[in-house]
């Protein structure tokens, strides 16, 4: 993984918030977007340049528009360089 992420893990997912660290090991842009179980956008958490480093997103559940969003499953997906990966996570209300 030498152009992506070294690794991506989820501090907590407890409601309202969800924090998500991630470590990017080459300075580059990052983005982390939100989507709901049918594929829909629902935010971009996190979409701009990051040096080297440890790195925390804070989803506060709700959506682009400032919004609460319905309980339920939540893909958030993670681009650094050439790395991309999914995860999914619950938000609970």
């Amino acid at each position: 993984m030498a152009n992506g992420l070294k690794s991506i893990t989820t501090l907590a997912q407890i409601n309202p918030t969800t924090t998500l660290r991630y470590e990017v090991p080459m300075n580059g842009r990052v983005q982390i977007q939100v989507y709901d179980i049918l594929g829909n956008h629902v935010i971009n958490l996190v979409d701009k340049y990051h040096d080297a480093g440890s790195w925390l997103a804070i989803w506060n559940g709700t959506n682009k528009d400032g919004q609460s969003v319905a309980a339920g499953i939540y893909v958030y997906t993670i681009n650094a360089n050439e790395f991309t990966r999914r995860k999914k996570m619950i938000l609970l209300n």
